[in-house]
């Protein structure tokens, strides 16, 4: 009766062992998934600014097209 007792408790102290590891381990898991939660963030803001930029340069090239093309133009017909 005794050793099925104490293969008892051996069990119980092996399980509550892998019960901390996995805590630990889970609690590894969330920390890391805070983090990188915290980087996706980060990079939402860079890639905003940067679509924001893109957006600014292709504006700025329609413009200075545009306007040799009307530059263009005008020259043609004022010297008619």
């Amino acid at each position: 009766m005794m050793i099925y007792d104490a293969s008892k408790m051996l069990a119980l102290i092996v399980l509550t062992a892998l019960a901390v590891a996995i805590s630990t381990g889970v609690d590894t898991l969330s920390s890391r998934v805070d983090k990188l939660s915290t980087d996706v963030e980060g990079f939402n803001y860079r890639f905003e600014n940067y679509q924001k930029a893109t957006q600014w340069v292709v504006q700025l090239a329609f413009t200075l097209i545009a306007s040799a093309t009307i530059t263009v133009i005008v020259t043609s017909v004022l010297k008619s």
